[in-house]
């Protein structure tokens, strides 16, 4: 059974609309779909949950409507519980809507959820949001908890590993991106932060709340602002010993993994064989010169995926093999055989004036 988190949350909803009456267009408004944890079950106080403190962190011009219900999954969501929070979502011009499910469907109670039918109880979801119209979907992961207890058990857990690796496969990178995935860690390091073994305390929540608003800095405020590029030219001559490197300042561990992260050439994706990839704080890509090789001269478009659906992408030209060693060899061997032959010259020029005289 379904407890009253959906109308706390219409009234936190409705809260939020008086707000942005004077000034709607400069809002970010944020729709959450969730459950108990999402609505911030066990906490005083709606400025205290996680969608309240990533607004609150992200600014000022940042609003929350939390439409999240304790007991809900990802079945309730489907069936339920999304019509009337989508026209919700509509009414509060809400742009990004941020998912995070899965914890109800691992229970007992739901008789543990299979994996295949918690896959399509979410796409479900994410087609209905997407045909809405909503900008982007944010899927987070949720975090950890405790077991045993009378709702959760080691079936549960394993459960949601399996869950998160269908929230990877579901990021498309076009509207439906890979957010938080550190609160399952944070949580599992951290168990007294869970003091009924499933819902976080106010530091807890508070944490979550964080976690999420770098997340969303990550997949929609900092990729504009991201430098990418060619770090040595944008031009590969064939048969060259020189390779393009291409370089994204995004952290590499985002590229190492994940179903959508790889390397595209013209929409096509590579195999890992034809580039090298490496890096740290940021990511650098090098394509293979046996492969440039194979490329139709003329301009190609280079992507580089990531594993939360963030890509970014540079042209570069593939041109006919350069003449540069033939200039060298010309500059190298044939200048100082000009010198030589002018010196003579020279030599022979005065010698002959010489002889005038």
């Amino acid at each position: 059974m379904l407890l009253c988190g959906a109308t706390a949350a219409v009234l936190i909803s409705g809260a939020i609309l008086c707000l942005s009456l004077a000034g709607r267009q400069s809002l970010v408004v944020i729709g959450f779909i969730g459950d108990s944890i999402t609505y911030g079950e066990g906490l005083d106080a709606a400025h205290m949950t996680a969608p309240a403190v990533q607004t609150s962190l992200l600014g000022k011009n940042f609003l929350a409507v939390n439409h999240s219900v304790s007991g809900a999954a990802s079945d309730d969501w489907a069936d339920v519980l999304l019509e009337p929070s989508i026209e919700s979502f509509r009414s509060a011009d809400v742009g990004v809507v941020q998912i995070m499910l899965g914890t109800n469907d691992a229970s007992i109670r739901k008789n543990h959820v299979e994996v295949e039918t918690f896959e399509e109880n979410m796409q479900n979801i994410i087609s209905r949001l997407q045909q809405a119209g909503f900008e982007k979907i944010i899927l987070q992961r949720p975090p950890y908890f405790i077991v045993p207890t009378d709702n959760r058990d080691e079936v549960s857990l394993h459960l949601m590993d399996d869950y998160y690796l269908v929230l990877l496969g579901l990021v498309d990178g076009d509207t439906v991106f890979l957010g938080d995935c550190y609160a399952w860690d944070w949580f599992k390091n951290n168990p007294d932060r869970i003091p009924d073994a499933t819902h976080p305390d106010a530091y807890g929540y508070k944490q979550l709340g964080r976690l999420w608003g770098e997340a969303y800095n990550r997949v929609v405020t900092d990729p504009p602002a991201t430098q990418h590029r060619f770090t040595d030219g944008e031009k590969y001559y064939v048969n060259s010993e020189k390779s393009l490197v291409y370089s994204v300042e995004k952290e590499y561990l985002w590229f190492q993994s994940g179903f959508f992260a790889g390397v595209l050439v013209d929409g096509v994706i590579l195999d890992k064989t034809l580039y090298h990839s490496f890096g740290g704080i940021s990511t650098v890509i090098t394509l293979n010169e046996s492969y440039l090789n194979l490329l139709p001269e003329g301009e190609h478009t280079l992507t580089v995926r990531f594993t939360d659906g963030v890509s970014f992408s540079s042209s570069f030209l593939v041109l006919p093999e350069s003449n540069t060693t033939d200039y060298i060899y010309i500059y190298a061997v044939g200048l100082p055989a000009l010198t030589v032959f002018g010196l003579c010259a020279v030599l022979l020029f005065r010698r002959h004036r010489h002889h005038e005289k």
